[in-house]
């Protein structure tokens, strides 16, 4: 079996798994107060929106925290189990090509909550900044930059040996997170925006080589 088959066999299974949890989990009931809570929320947040001026800040701490939280949860769907570090990885080149392929993948995935964050939160940016519609794909790219680095940095312990260090990558990951969502939401979004994007390029594409 080929490493490309053990892994689609494993995302079969994953996929079945996760159908069955849905439909446990999605029921009418469920389902019906979903829709209350979304209705009563929007009211609620169009209410808000109401009492907004130019210039609060408190509106852009909420958003960086909710910012903070989208782009530092979540996991990397790899499909992959503890037995993997000793028998796949041997077998690098053939590896890390069945492994770009569930990164991106999973990346690509979890663009869609970002996307939701992005569209729910930019209101508060036009109430409080004056932000253009071109400034909402700007907040998703920063955001998907945040996101992928938050990743890539799942990914290390699977391939960092020294566990050490993890408490300083991780360290140096919030304080990056930080600056740049204060860059983001207090200095000018384009800027920060576009900065974001290609350092995101940039490693994602050493990740990839």
């Amino acid at each position: 079996m080929t490493l490309k088959e053990l892994f689609s066999k494993r995302r079969t299974r994953y996929m079945k798994e996760m159908m069955k949890y849905g439909r446990l989990i999605f029921n009418d009931h469920f389902v019906l107060l979903l829709f209350l809570l979304v209705g009563a929320g929007g009211l609620a947040y169009s209410d808000y929106l109401d009492t907004l001026t130019q210039g609060m800040m408190q509106p852009r701490l909420l958003v960086g925290v909710i910012f903070y939280i989208i782009t530092s949860t979540g996991s990397t769907t790899l499909l992959l189990e503890p037995a993997d570090q000793i028998f796949l990885l041997p077998k690098e080149e053939d590896f890390k090509e069945v492994f770009k392929g569930l990164v991106s993948r999973s990346f690509i995935e979890s663009l869609l909550s970002v996307g939701l964050v992005t569209i729910l939160s930019f209101p508060i940016f036009v109430s409080t900044i004056q932000a253009q519609p071109i400034d909402m794909l700007f907040i998703f790219l920063a955001l998907a930059s945040l996101k992928g680095l938050n990743a890539l940095f799942q990914l290390m312990p699977f391939f960092e040996m020294n566990q050490s260090q993890r408490p300083k990558y991780q360290a140096v990951l919030s304080i990056v997170k930080l600056i740049a969502l204060i860059a983001l939401l207090f200095i000018h979004v384009k800027v920060t925006a576009i900065l974001l994007t290609i350092f995101g390029f940039i490693i994602w594409t050493q990740f990839s080589r």
